[in-house]
């Protein structure tokens, strides 16, 4: 049976990989696709490095920008090093790179390949079942060369073992002084004086010893950038940032928004990280907003240390942001962070619960102290997503699909009235606020008791 790793950047060919994937696995071929098909444990980056070592042939498929891709290109250099088949599938929006990233990716688009129209929808079974052929053609080709292989290290390690026992025979000698023990060979019988040298003694003989290899342990930093596909393949990481708890946020990619909720929730829509980003634990509060000399007009409605700071306008807080080194997170970053690739309606999970957050059945109408529900704290570790207050976001408020080139992101003096978008609920709201897809809009200047926010960080 053969094994194929397919390799392809989400956001280009996700649906075609699904596609090809059942179509090998009805050849009775094993196919590494996404997380769920690698098997045994450890960090990915590990398990994808030994899926690929597994397959016989690796399959990449090549769409509009599949090789701006760091991980595709990654999967390919390790592909080409082991020296494994590899297919190119230029897909119908493929353009070539100019230039070539480099030889591992110059290995692949030299090699034999299919053309998929993809997009038409033209000839795919037909581009399909030539790939099949292909795949099944690599296998055959190679299976003698691994029969060679194997009979190479078989006669190397029947002459190891000749060897050894040949040492550890003891020396012949005979009652005739003159006597000697000659080698075996063309050059010993041209030489009748010629003789072996005394066996090694144990000490003197050399050992050959097989130190493991242990795959090198991987920072959090690292795991980072390889996608995530489930919120449980994460585990929460957090490093302070001048005395700052900020989550790190892993690439990977979750749908945004909701089919059942309000009208600007919709449509719902896949967003897709390549690189992580990091998100305060927990809402900036007072004694923090004092300590890096925060800005404000107005005072907060309450003042203890642990207290989110709140009253405070969208100026003030991109303002704050950038003065501790960071920044107002996106809409999206926030979703993110809140939801993971699990897509959930709280950061908790898909049901609500009261003692997960402060909401207007339990807050008595004022803030807590941040972090005071732990329990419902979202995947990465983050704090408070849910209720407390509403987070301002750096996002001009705009209708889905969110594009992040569309101008929302914008900061300019153009921008300044439009309004922005504020995520999480507050002790004001009932639970259908605290969604974590539930968006709301104020002008950037507006202030209330309700409206605090925390800063996000590039990676």
């Amino acid at each position: 049976m053969a094994r194929v790793f397919i390799s392809y950047r989400r956001k280009d060919s996700a649906t075609l990989a699904t596609l090809l994937a059942k179509e090998l696995e009805r050849q009775r071929m094993r196919v590494f696709v996404d997380t769920r098909s690698i098997d045994g444990g450890g960090p990915f980056p590990d398990r994808l490095r030994r899926a690929i070592a597994e397959c016989e042939v690796f399959v990449c498929l090549l769409g509009a920008t599949t090789l701006e891709s760091r991980w595709v290109r990654e999967e390919i250099a390790y592909a080409h090093q082991l020296n494994k088949v590899m297919l190119p599938v230029f897909q119908e929006k493929y353009v070539p790179p100019d230039p070539i990233p480099d030889e591992h990716v110059y290995a692949l688009l030299q090699s034999d390949g299919v053309k998929i129209l993809d997009v038409q929808n033209v000839y795919v079974d037909q581009a399909i079942a030539d790939l099949r052929k292909m795949i099944r053609g690599s296998v055959r080709r190679r299976l003698p060369r691994v029969a060679y292989i194997a009979a190479a290290l078989l006669v190397i390690m029947a002459g190891v073992i000749s060897l050894a026992l040949a040492a550890s025979q003891p020396p012949v000698s005979t009652n005739t002084p003159s006597a000697s023990v000659t080698t075996a060979g063309p050059a010993a019988a041209d030489n009748p004086t010629a003789t072996t040298a005394p066996p090694l003694t144990p000490t003197e003989r050399p050992t050959l010893t097989h130190t493991p290899t242990t795959p090198p342990t991987l920072s959090p930093e690292q795991l980072a950038l390889t996608p995530v596909a489930r919120n449980a393949d994460w585990t929460p990481y957090e490093r302070d940032f001048s005395g700052v708890t900020m989550m790190l946020v892993p690439a990977g990619c979750f749908m945004m928004g909701s089919e059942d909720g309000d009208s600007n929730e919709q449509p719902i829509h896949e967003q897709c990280f390549e690189q992580p980003f990091w998100i305060d634990k927990f809402e900036v509060t007072n004694a923090q907003f004092a300590l890096f000399n925060g800005i404000a007009a107005h005072n907060g409605n309450l003042t203890g240390d642990g207290l989110p700071r709140e009253m405070v306008n969208w100026f003030e807080t991109q303002s704050f942001c950038e003065q501790r080194g960071g920044r107002l997170p996106t809409e999206r970053e926030w979703e993110y962070a809140a939801r993971g690739p699990d897509n959930l309606a709280y950061p908790w999970g898909e049901v609500f619960a009261a003692e997960n957050t402060v909401y207007a059945d339990n807050s008595n109408r004022h803030t807590f102290i941040v972090g005071s529900r732990s329990s419902g704290a979202s995947w990465v570790g983050t704090q408070d997503l849910s209720g407390n207050v509403w987070e301002w976001t750096n996002s001009l408020y705009k209708n889905y699909p969110y594009i992040a080139t569309d101008g929302r992101e914008q900061n300019t003096e153009s921008v300044i009235d439009i309004q922005r978008v504020l995520r999480g609920g507050s002790f004001d709201n009932t639970p259908l606020f605290l969604r974590t897809m539930s968006r709301f809009r104020r002008d950037p200047y507006f202030v209330a008791e309700s409206i605090g926010f925390r800063c996000a960080r590039d990676f």
